[in-house]
């Protein structure tokens, strides 16, 4: 591990410098195996100007098969993309969390805290989805209480109109209901 971030400091540093070699040892490297090495090496890449940064965390969101791990690292190389200003990545980043399955609960393929996470990123991207998912996830009773909160607490920082209304739900007692006048 600090073998490859060495490697990846000394091929940027070649690249600032205008040494080619540099860029290239960074493209081999986010060709690599290791998802966390491609992630690390697009991002420079990217940082670079080169655009060979964008394609290789572009390949992650199609990568691996339908296990959870390989689902999150395909919503953590969508959030990179969008993260980056990549123009797909908020798309991917939108029909992943849609396909990701049940919106809560122990059986859901994204952790809720992932959910929340990325929502946000789609939300301050101006990706009107990710406001949508955030009120969704803090108006659904099976979702666990946390998740609400922050998702709520994200909706009312992002001036959302709808984070008012489910912050004043979420406070009130279970069990209780608002007074009829």
């Amino acid at each position: 591990m600090e073998r490859d971030r060495l490697r990846m400091n000394a091929a940027e540093a070649l690249a600032r410098i205008g040494d080619s070699h540099g860029a290239d040892a960074l493209a081999a490297m986010a060709s690599s195996e290791n998802f966390y090495e491609v992630l690390e090496a697009g991002r420079r890449l990217v940082q670079l100007g080169d655009p060979r940064g964008f394609e290789a965390i572009h390949q992650q969101t199609r990568a691996g098969d339908d296990t959870p791990f390989a689902f999150l690292s395909r919503l953590y190389a969508a959030m990179e993309l969008t993260r980056l200003g990549d123009p797909r990545g908020p798309d991917i980043l939108a029909r992943l969390l849609e396909n990701g399955g049940a919106l809560s609960g122990e059986d859901a393929l994204v952790p809720e805290v992932v959910q929340v996470e990325a929502a946000e990123l789609l939300a301050r991207h101006g990706d009107a989805r990710g406001a949508d998912m955030l009120a969704a996830i803090a108006a659904s009773e099976a979702a666990h209480r946390d998740s609400r909160i922050k998702a709520v607490d994200l909706l009312v920082r992002l001036e959302d109109p709808r984070g008012a209304g489910l912050r004043r739900k979420l406070r009130r007692p279970r069990g209780r209901r608002r007074r009829q006048d």
